[in-house]
């Protein structure tokens, strides 16, 4: 198990023939499937993002602020609008312990070796060995 940053309105209700669920949360019941496509292919969907930045996730926690006290993650704009300011932060000095406590983050997201990992554990055992295939 890892924390990943997850931001998204649409998930995945129904798997495709041929796919298997690899990460599931609280949050959604798929966040990550392999699946075999018709024509051999592969592909791995996630719903969290490895490639996000805190700063690319302040920007959206900005953008769905008044969305985000609705669903109950703060009582006012100005609240979610603080906690994006600590994500620009913490994306521009990631040594910040202070802030890395106060939102519980993971280690896993701060590394973005760890962070990417399962992304390039596919690339290089799935995607790159076909490369080579005539």
């Amino acid at each position: 198990m890892f924390d990943a940053l997850c931001s998204h309105l649409d998930e995945i209700e129904t798997l495709p023939p041929n796919s298997e669920v690899l990460a599931a949360n609280e949050l959604s019941a798929i966040q990550a499937i392999a699946t075999q496509t018709p024509w051999r292919g592969s592909f791995l969907g996630t719903q969290y993002h490895p490639e996000h930045t805190l700063a690319v996730s302040a920007a959206i926690i900005e953008m769905r602020a008044t969305q985000l006290v609705e669903e109950g993650f703060g009582t006012e704009p100005s609240e979610i609008a603080a906690i994006a300011a600590d994500y620009r932060a913490l994306d521009a000095e990631p040594t910040r312990r202070d802030l890395i406590w106060r939102h519980g983050i993971a280690s896993e997201i701060m590394d973005p070796i760890r962070r990417t990992t399962e992304i390039g554990n596919w690339l290089r055992t799935v995607i790159e060995p076909r490369r080579f295939v005539a």
